[in-house]
């Protein structure tokens, strides 16, 4: 087993291009929780409160050397990135189901 140490740094630079592209999803009743584990991993919890409930969903960011992209993996479904900046897309369409559901329940 190799044990390497992952620079802050990198993790704060994740963090901040991931808060940057969700900040538009800050409104009532929707939050987020960033948790990234190196600068090429990092899992978004989307929490939805709706009139019926609260509905969470987590969403999977990993960063594919072989391909040169960033993936994303949610709802059964593999998301190829062509930028980071497409995450707001897919969390935005995520947030409509699951806003959607819970009005409907």
């Amino acid at each position: 087993m190799i044990i390497e140490n992952i620079s802050n740094d990198k993790q704060t630079k994740l963090f901040m291009a991931l808060e940057a592209n969700l900040n538009s999803l800050k409104k009532r009743n929707i939050s987020y929780i960033i948790t990234c584990y190196s600068d090429l991993m990092a899992t978004i919890t989307l929490q939805v409160n709706g009139k019926k409930g609260l509905a969470t969903k987590i969403i999977a960011v990993n960063y594919e050397l072989l391909h040169v992209s960033w993936v994303v993996y949610s709802e059964n479904k593999k998301y190829i990135l062509t930028g980071l900046s497409e995450i707001s897309t897919i969390t935005k369409s995520i947030v409509a189901k699951l806003s959607t559901t819970l009005t409907k329940i």
